[in-house]
């Protein structure tokens, strides 16, 4: 399966993420500033975070094949604007729907547009 980094500020919700991707199969890296963007397929992250969005754009500008899952607790989150394709969790979620979103966003073949985001 994929290698996916998750960015998420709060440690308990992050381990619950990665023991869900995991159990999907995937092999799971926490995200942090020094992430190589070689070293992962996907980003799980949490929209309403500052940190975690500049480090999708970041991610992104770097490799606009890089698959993108926002978690939000709206279903709207401001900070995402421009990453598109991504996929958008609204919280809360079920591991089926992370599951998913996951293998959706990975899927997805980069667009001319998000290479420009």
């Amino acid at each position: 399966m994929a290698r996916v980094a998750i960015f998420e500020p709060v440690q308990e919700t992050r381990e619950l993420l990665e023991r869900l991707l995991r159990r999907h199969g995937h092999e799971t890296v926490t995200a942090d500033a020094a992430l190589d963007p070689a070293d992962a397929d996907a980003l799980v992250f949490e929209a309403g975070c500052a940190s975690g969005v500049a480090l999708a754009r970041l991610l992104r500008a770097a490799r606009p094949d890089v698959a993108l899952v926002a978690c939000s607790p709206v279903p709207q989150p401001h900070g995402v604007a421009g990453l598109a394709p991504l996929e958008l969790l609204v919280q809360p979620f079920s591991p089926a729907q992370l599951g998913r979103a996951v293998s959706v966003a990975l899927s997805r073949p980069a667009t001319a547009a998000s290479a420009r985001a």
